[in-house]
């Protein structure tokens, strides 16, 4: 694996992909806050990096170390046919501990429809801190967590935000 700074071009490449729904590694679907930032170059700060392996590009992460003193949280996409997504991870991991010393917990949130990706983080050592209740997140999420934006008056299954930590 390595990094580099992501560039326009392979932010466009990343917002293309599509996913299985247990697969989706914080997707990037259309109209959400992730795909946002990646499309508006003026949005993706000096902290978001292309991750690169054999087979070229294979996602993206951005760290947030700003959030609170001691915490970080990252935002991770995988390419949807990755079969090394551990080895991804540990190596954003492994590079958090170098760029930002002073981080004492990893944050990273995942949908409770996603058991694929908290059963990987979790075996990378995150404990599943539970779910947290919507505020300030992108209208999918709003969707997701059961809300009726379909106006059929059925009610949507709900999905949970869950937060899992590790600690560095």
């Amino acid at each position: 694996m390595r990094h580099a700074r992501l560039t326009q071009a392979e932010a466009c490449e990343i917002c293309s992909w599509s996913y299985p729904v247990d697969y989706s590694w914080n997707t990037v679907a259309q109209g959400s806050e992730n795909r946002y930032y990646l499309e508006h170059e003026k949005m993706r700060h000096k902290d978001y990096y292309a991750l690169y392996d054999e087979y070229g590009l294979a996602g993206y992460y951005a760290i947030n170390a700003r959030i609170r003193k001691g915490y970080a949280a990252l935002r991770l996409t995988l390419r949807p046919d990755m079969d090394n997504e551990v080895t991804a991870i540990q190596y954003v991991i492994d590079q958090t501990r170098r760029d930002f010393p002073d981080c004492v917990y990893l944050n990273v949130s995942a949908y409770s429809d996603q058991p694929h990706a908290i059963a990987t983080y979790q075996l990378l050592g995150f404990e599943n801190k539970g779910p947290v209740v919507a505020s300030a997140h992108d209208m999918s999420s709003y969707e997701q967590e059961g809300f009726d934006v379909d106006h059929s008056g059925k009610p949507i299954k709900p999905v949970e935000l869950i937060i899992l930590s590790l600690k560095l």
